[in-house]
């Protein structure tokens, strides 16, 4: 009931309000690959946002990237068990049969990686996003 819906139209640029979608107030981290993955689509969301894809199919991996809110509190997966992407960097993780989803902040944006893949492959990707 107190889900968010964000339309896009057919070139991804649309936000809910029907407003064309802004260009992200911060640096987007969006390699070429990830973890031998090509980038596929790159596209900016209404609030301000980044969703990246790599791959394509089951094997996609879905990165979302946004900036800090001054007032939030931790992550949409911030109760989630933590695990540590590097010195100082923990990320929130859900672990399932059928993929993972990790999310972290650095530098002031979170980021949110989900795919069919298992936790080492996907805090591997985490990992390469620098």
């Amino acid at each position: 009931a107190d889900a968010k819906v964000v339309n896009l139209d057919a070139e991804g640029q649309s936000d809910q309000s029907g407003g064309t979608a802004t260009k992200p107030d911060f640096t987007v981290v969006a390699p070429d690959t990830l973890v031998g993955l090509p980038r596929q689509d790159q596209r900016m969301l209404g609030s301000g946002g980044e969703l990246v894809v790599y791959g394509k199919g089951l094997g996609a991996i879905v990165v979302v990237e946004r900036k800090v809110d001054a007032g939030a509190q931790g992550g949409m997966l911030s109760a989630l068990p933590s695990v540590s992407l590097e010195d100082g960097l923990t990320a929130h993780e859900l672990a399932t049969q059928l993929g993972t989803a990790i999310q972290w902040t650095r530098n002031g944006v979170s980021f949110v990686l989900v795919g069919s893949l298992p936790p080492a492959a996907a805090e591997s990707a985490a990992r390469a996003l620098k």
